[in-house]
């Protein structure tokens, strides 16, 4: 009778464990199909901005040719004496290096485009400060146009270990998410800071701006899947949540939000640990 009863409790725990196995799987495939949607909806802003990147070089590539051409069409390029002729050679030259340096500023755009979306899932230890140097790469035009300030005091910190294009993902996510939150509210001037420093065994990470704070109802639901306050935008609702699970999870560090001490912005301040290499 004992054994029976024994074996009942070892075949109810074994279905138990087999149970809380499979939800752990679907808790996992979600975390994957949410990471992923959240990866296209990014992509989709992210070639929004590199269009925005482009269109400067490509005009500035226009005009330049307009320019050599108008000047050729017009004779306006003296080709009567040898002294005209290296003259000429020059500016024709000039012009021709002023292209290729626009072109160049585009194909490293796309080179920073294509290092954030390898897939790369091997930790390196690296400044924080090189990333936000590539997040402020990809968005940076796109802040400058809409008049948004970046202010950056960093401290002297070690490096830590991360993957780096993950980060380099929730600090896009968080200064999107200041230069929405600025459209929205009309502010002027726009101010961002960013101040990095070392901790305790780690790196701290805070992102403040003034772009009117959040409200007391939504700050404790803002890391919730599919919870956005853009639905008038198209906002999905996975940006804030991936960042959370990227920082948390993935680095066993911590983000958090608060509202400024005079109520006018919002802090998203983020430790990530030293870690490992494992």
């Amino acid at each position: 009778m004992r054994f029976n009863r024994i074996n009942k409790e070892c075949i109810a725990l074994k279905s138990k464990l087999m149970q809380l196995e499979e939800e752990n799987t679907r808790s996992h495939v979600g975390n994957e199909e949410l990471f992923y949607q959240s990866r296209l909806a990014q992509m989709g802003e992210m070639i929004s901005m590199i269009a925005h990147q482009w269109r400067q070089p490509l005009s500035a590539i226009s005009l330049t040719a307009i320019g050599l051409e108008t000047k050729i069409r017009l004779n306006k390029l003296d080709f009567s004496t040898p002294e005209n002729i290296a003259k000429a050679q020059e500016y024709i030259l000039g012009r021709t290096d002023l292209i290729a340096q626009y072109v160049n500023s585009m194909t490293t755009t796309i080179d920073d485009f294509r290092m954030f979306y390898k897939k790369d899932r091997q930790k390196e230890l690296v400044a924080v400060e090189d990333i936000l140097d590539r997040t402020l790469k990809i968005i940076g035009v796109s802040l400058e146009t809409q008049e948004i300030e970046i202010q950056i005091e960093y401290n002297d910190c070690p490096k830590v270990w991360l993957f780096p294009n993950e980060v380099v993902q929730v600090f896009l996510n968080l200064l999107q998410n200041a230069q929405d939150q600025f459209t929205a509210n009309r502010i002027a001037p726009a101010i961002i800071t960013i101040h990095i420093q070392g901790v305790n065994d780690g790196i701290e990470i805070k992102f403040t701006d003034n772009a009117g704070g959040i409200e007391a109802s939504t700050i404790t639901k803002i890391f919730r899947p599919y919870f956005s306050t853009k639905e008038k935008q198209n906002g999905t609702g996975l940006g804030l949540y991936m960042s959370k699970t990227i920082i948390d999870e993935h680095h066993g560090g911590q983000l958090s939000v608060s509202t400024t001490s005079n109520g006018d912005g919002a802090c998203f301040t983020i430790f990530l640990p030293m870690g490992s290499k494992e």
